[in-house]
C-alpha cells in the first residue's frame, strides 16, 4: 500500500525535475545575435469539413502588437516572414468564431501550421476571440482528418443550460445515458451508440476521469465520467471527436470517441468578465474571470457557481407508491419527507503561461469541477403510475370476499381488508422515491504543466498532468430503504507525454512515449453487510506512437499514425490509423479514413456481500458479489470513415460523412460458478458459507420445505466477460446556409445503427431487451437538429435551437423534439444581457419517471413481456419551460 501511494508521487517529482532540466537551456537562450527571417506558413481550414476558409484575415501578432497582416488564398493558405521570435496568430473569418492561436515558436528558415475554424453557433462567438493551441503542420492536419463537432458553454449559458451535458446530447451521433426527469442527476455521454465508458473524456488533450471499460452505464454503477459534474464555466469549447480519430496526441483508449473539455487561455491584453444571473426554479449563477499577459507570462483566473432547485421547491411529499399494500396512516407519515431538486456546480481555473525565451514556453494549469445534488428531487423521482398500480392488482389478486370477488390484501388503520384492484391502484400509486436525506457529491481537481521548445527544425513537448476524480453517494437509513448505504469512490490518474515533432516544408515526422497510471480507491457501507472496504486498483499504460504528415500538393494530404502500447491489464495493443484528405477544388473536401483502437478494461475489485445481505432473487441462485476475470481482453475496434464536403459561398457549405465501426470482445457483465472461485470466498474465513447458508434459508423458506438445503452450486459471482460483438454505422449530412449577411442557419440529420452480435443464450437471459442483430435500446434510429441566428446593428441578437429525437430515444417516450432560444442586447462597449429559455415550447414535460407508461421495449425470446405496463417500462420527461436573465460586464 505504501508504495502504491507513493509511486504517483515519484512520478509527478520525475516529470518536475526533466521540466526543470528542459528549462536550463532556455534561461540562457539571451544575449543571442540576431537572427535572419523565418517563413510561417500554413492552412485556415472549417474544423467541421476540413474546407479551406478563403479570404480569411490573419494578423501576425507579437505581445499586443500586430507585426503583419495577410489574407487566406483560395485554398487557406497564408504565409508571414518575420524575425525568429514567439507569435501568436489571430484570425477572423465570415461566420466563424475569431481564434487566436497558442504561443506559435518559429525556428529556423520555415515553420509549418494548420489553425481549424469553428463555426460560429451565434454571432456572439465572433466578438469573444477564443484561442486554439497550434504546434506544427502534423498537429494540425491530425484535426483536419477526424470527424469532429463542437458545442460551445457560452452558447448553453445563454440558452438557460446548467451543465455540457445537454450541449453534447444535441450533436448528431451523441447519446445522453441515463437522462431522466432530473435536472441534476447523474447522465452520461456515449457516441455511436457505444458504452459510455469507450468515450473517453479529456481535459485540455488528456484523460480524467474512470478509465477502461465497464459494463454498465452511469448512476448505479461506476460506467465513465459522470456528466453531472460538468460546469460550464472554465470551458472555452467542448470537442467530440468520432472514432477512431480520438485516439489523438496522448494515444487515449477510446472505441468510441472523445470529449474534449477545452479551458479558456490567456488573452494578450488585459480583459476582466463578471456575469450574475437569475432565472426560474430558483437558478441563480455568477462568474468572474480575468485574464492577459504581461511581458513574458500570461494568465487565466476563474471561479464561477452556479445552483437550482430545479423541478422541486423543497417540500413534503407523501411517497404513497413507496408503500405496496401498507395503506396505514403511520406508514404514510413516516414515508412523507422532505424532496428538493437542489443542484450546485462550482468551477475554478487559474493558468500560467510563461515565455522563458522565444523558443521556450511553460504552461501550467489547475482545474476544479464540483458539483453537489439533492438525490430526494434528483433521480429519486419513481412513480407508480395508476395504470401500472391497476395492473398489478389484477395480475395479482390474493383475497375474496361479498363485494370482492377478487382483490388484494391490505393493512389499513381499521386492520386487514380485501380491497379490489381499483381501489388498491388508487391507494398504491403515486411518488416512489428512495427515501430521505439522499445526496451525492462529485468532484474533480486536475494540475497539468506542458513545456513546449523549439531546436533547429525540432519541436518538443513534454507534458505532465494529475487528476483526481471522486463521488461520494450517500443514502442514509430510513422507512423506505432500510440501512444506511454509502459509496465513495476515487480515481486519481499521472500522466507523462513526451514528444518531437520535426517540420520540413512538406512532410512532418512526429514521434513520443506516453505513460499513464490510475490508482482506484473507496468503500462502501451496504445494508446488513456494514461496511465492505474496497481493494485498491491500479491499471498502468505505456505507448509509443510515431506520426508523419505528408503534404506533397496544395490539393493532398497524407496523414499515418500508429501507437503501439501496453497496460497491465490489457496487454499489447497496435493501433493504427492513416488519413487522406484531397481537395480537387478549393471549395471540395474528400475525406477517407481507416484505423483502429483498443479499450482496455476497468480494473475491478473482489467484493463479496456480506452473510446477511445476500438478495433473495429468484430463490434457486445467488450472488455472492463482484470478482474480476483473469480471461477479460480489450475491446478493439476497426472503423472506416468517408465524408465529403463543398463550400458554396462564404461559409455556407454541405457535409456528408458516412462510418462503419466494427468491434470484437465487447465487454458485459456476466455470471460464472462460485465453485471456481473457492480460494477467494474461502478468504472471508470458515464461517462465511454457512453464514450464508443460514441466511438462504431464512429468506427463502422453499430450502426448507422438501428441498434439499442450499450448496455450492446456488451461488455466483459477477464478472466481466468479452462476451459479443458490436457494429456501428451511421451516415450524418449537415450544412449551413447563410442567407444574409446578419443571418444563418446549421442543421444537421443524422441516422445511427449501433447491434450487437453473437451475444450468449445466458446473457439474453439476463437482459431480455438485448436482441442480436437489433438496435441497441435508447439509442435513436434517427436525429436531426437545426439553429438559426439573426442579428441587427444596435448590438442585438437571436438565437434558437430545435433538436429532434426519434423513438427508441433515452426518456422512453415516443418521438419528441426541444428548442431553446436566447435573446441577447448591448447595452454599451463593456455591458449585455441576455434573456434565455429551455424547453420553450414546453414540450415532453414530467418531473417525474412515471413506471409502466414508458414505450414497449422489444423482447428476444427469453423476455415474457407482452407490453410496457408488464415490462414495467418508465416514461422520463423533461423540465418545464424556464427563462433566466444574465448580465454581463466586461472591465
Amino acid at each position: 500500500m505504501k508504495s502504491a501511494m507513493s509511486s504517483p508521487l515519484r512520478f509527478v517529482a520525475l516529470a518536475m525535475v526533466v521540466l526543470g532540466l528542459a528549462c536550463l537551456p532556455a534561461l540562457a537562450d539571451t544575449g543571442q545575435p540576431a537572427a535572419a527571417n523565418v517563413t510561417i506558413t500554413g492552412t485556415v481550414v472549417d474544423q467541421n469539413g476540413s474546407l479551406p476558409i478563403a479570404n480569411a484575415v490573419l494578423e501576425l501578432q507579437r505581445g499586443a502588437k500586430t507585426v503583419a497582416t495577410t489574407r487566406t488564398n483560395s485554398y487557406g493558405i497564408f504565409t508571414f516572414s518575420a524575425p525568429p521570435e514567439v507569435y501568436t496568430i489571430l484570425v477572423r473569418a465570415t461566420g466563424y468564431a475569431s481564434v487566436r492561436s497558442d504561443d506559435i515558436v518559429t525556428v529556423t528558415g520555415r515553420t509549418n501550421i494548420t489553425m481549424t475554424l469553428r463555426r460560429a453557433e451565434n454571432t456572439g462567438d465572433i466578438r469573444q476571440i477564443g484561442r486554439v493551441t497550434v504546434t506544427s503542420h502534423g498537429g494540425g492536419l491530425q484535426t483536419t482528418t477526424t470527424i469532429q463537432h463542437e458545442s460551445d458553454p457560452q452558447t448553453m449559458l445563454r440558452t438557460n443550460q446548467i451543465r455540457i451535458a445537454e450541449g453534447l446530447a444535441k450533436l448528431p451521433g451523441v447519446n445522453p445515458i441515463g437522462q431522466d426527469s432530473s435536472v441534476g442527476d447523474d447522465i452520461g455521454i456515449d457516441i455511436r451508440g457505444l458504452k459510455p465508458s469507450e468515450t473517453q473524456v479529456l481535459l485540455d488533450g488528456h484523460p480524467i476521469g474512470p478509465l477502461g471499460v465497464y459494463p454498465g452505464d452511469i448512476g448505479g454503477g461506476t460506467g465513465g465520467f459522470n456528466f453531472q459534474d460538468s460546469p460550464l464555466f472554465a470551458v472555452q469549447n467542448s470537442l467530440v471527436t468520432y472514432g477512431s480519430g480520438a485516439v489523438g496526441l496522448y494515444g487515449v483508449d477510446a472505441v468510441g470517441g472523445s470529449v474534449d473539455l477545452q479551458t479558456f487561455n490567456p488573452t494578450v491584453t488585459p480583459e476582466s468578465i463578471v456575469k450574475y444571473g437569475f432565472g426560474d426554479q430558483g437558478k441563480q449563477l455568477f462568474a468572474a474571470q480575468t485574464s492577459g499577459t504581461d511581458g513574458k507570462l500570461g494568465y487565466v483566473f476563474l471561479h464561477g457557481v452556479s445552483g437550482t432547485y430545479g423541478d422541486f421547491q423543497p417540500q413534503f411529499i407523501p411517497q404513497t407508491g413507496a408503500r405496496g399494500s401498507d395503506f396505514t396512516s403511520s406508514t404514510l407519515a413516516q414515508d412523507t419527507y422532505l424532496v428538493t431538486g437542489n443542484y450546485t456546480l462550482r468551477n475554478d481555473l487559474g493558468k500560467l503561461r510563461y515565455a522563458f525565451s522565444p523558443q521556450t514556453s511553460l504552461t501550467l494549469t489547475a482545474y476544479s469541477a464540483t458539483s453537489w445534488d439533492d438525490k430526494t428531487g434528483n433521480g429519486d423521482n419513481d412513480f407508480i403510475s395508476p395504470e401500472y398500480a391497476l395492473f398489478q392488482g389484477q395480475t395479482n389478486t390474493n383475497c375474496s370476499s361479498p363485494t370482492v370477488p377478487a382483490g388484494l390484501s391490505v393493512q389499513t388503520d381499521a386492520g386487514t381488508e380485501c380491497v379490489s384492484p381499483q381501489q388498491y391502484a388508487a391507494g398504491a400509486s403515486g411518488p416512489a422515491g428512495g427515501g430521505p436525506g439522499a445526496f451525492q457529491a462529485i468532484h474533480n481537481q486536475d494540475y497539468h504543466a506542458r513545456l513546449l521548445t523549439s531546436r533547429g527544425k525540432n519541436q518538443f513537448v513534454l507534458d505532465a498532468f494529475v487528476d483526481n476524480y471522486g463521488r461520494d453517494r450517500v443514502r442514509p437509513a430510513s422507512f423506505i430503504n432500510g440501512s444506511n448505504n454509502i459509496l465513495t469512490d476515487k480515481f486519481r490518474t499521472v500522466g507523462m507525454l513526451v514528444s518531437d515533432d520535426i517540420a520540413t516544408e512538406k512532410n512532418d515526422v512526429g514521434f513520443g512515449f506516453y505513460s499513464q497510471r490510475q490508482y482506484v480507491t473507496g468503500n462502501r457501507v451496504s445494508g446488513d453487510a456494514g461496511f465492505i472496504p474496497s481493494a485498491d486498483l491500479f491499471e498502468k499504460l505505456s505507448s509509443f506512437f510515431v506520426r508523419d504528415a505528408y503534404t506533397p500538393s496544395e490539393q493532398l494530404s497524407i496523414f499515418a499514425n500508429a501507437w503501439l502500447k501496453h497496460s497491465l491489464i490489457g496487454g499489447n495493443s497496435f493501433d493504427p490509423r492513416v488519413s487522406f484528405v484531397y481537395r480537387p477544388r478549393a471549395e471540395d473536401v474528400i475525406r477517407l479514413t481507416g484505423g483502429g483502437s483498443s479499450a482496455d478494461p476497468a480494473p475491478i475489485a473482489t467484493t463479496f456481500t456480506g452473510a446477511g445481505g445476500i438478495n433473495p432473487g429468484n430463490c434457486q441462485q445467488f450472488s455472492l458479489g463482484t470478482v474480476p476475470s483473469s480471461n477479460e481482453r480489450p475491446e478493439k475496434a476497426r472503423d472506416l470513415e468517408f465524408s465529403v464536403a463543398h463550400r458554396f459561398v462564404q461559409d455556407s457549405t454541405a457535409q456528408l460523412t458516412l462510418y462503419d465501426t466494427n468491434e470484437s470482445d465487447t465487454i458485459f457483465e456476466g455470471q460464472s460458478p462460485a465453485a471456481g472461485f473457492l480460494d477467494l470466498i474461502n478468504q472471508n474465513g470458515p464461517t462465511y458459507l454457512p453464514g450464508v447458508f443460514n441466511h438462504i434459508k431464512l429468506i427463502c423458506p422453499n430450502f426448507g420445505v422438501g428441498q434439499p438445503p442450499p450448496t455450492i452450486a446456488n451461488l455466483f459471482v459477477n464478472t466481466n466477460l468479452n462476451l459479443a460483438r458490436s457494429r456501428a454505422r451511421g451516415l450524418e449530412l449537415s450544412g449551413r446556409l447563410r442567407a444574409t449577411p446578419h443571418f444563418f442557419m446549421d442543421g444537421y440529420y443524422d441516422v445511427q445503427s449501433t447491434v450487437i452480435f453473437d451475444a450468449p443464450d445466458f446473457l439474453l437471459m439476463d437482459n431480455p431487451t438485448l436482441i442480436n442483430g437489433s438496435q441497441l435500446e435508447r439509442i435513436p434510429l434517427h436525429k436531426y437538429g437545426i439553429s438559426a441566428d439573426l442579428t441587427n446593428t444596435t448590438g442585438g441578437e437571436m438565437f434558437l435551437d430545435y433538436t429532434h429525437y426519434d423513438g427508441n430515444n433515452g426518456l422512453l417516450r415516443p418521438a419528441y423534439g426541444v428548442a431553446d432560444i436566447s435573446f441577447t442586447q448591448r447595452l454599451s462597449a463593456h455591458t449585455s444581457i441576455n434573456l434565455g429559455i429551455s424547453n420553450l415550447f414546453d414540450t415532453a414535460v414530467d418531473n417525474y419517471g412515471r413506471i409502466g407508461l414508458g414505450v414497449f421495449v422489444p423482447e428476444n425470446a427469453f423476455g415474457t413481456d407482452a407490453n410496457a405496463l408488464a415490462q414495467g417500462s418508465e416514461r422520463f420527461g423533461l423540465s418545464p419551460a424556464a427563462i433566466s436573465l444574465t448580465l454581463t460586464q466586461r472591465i
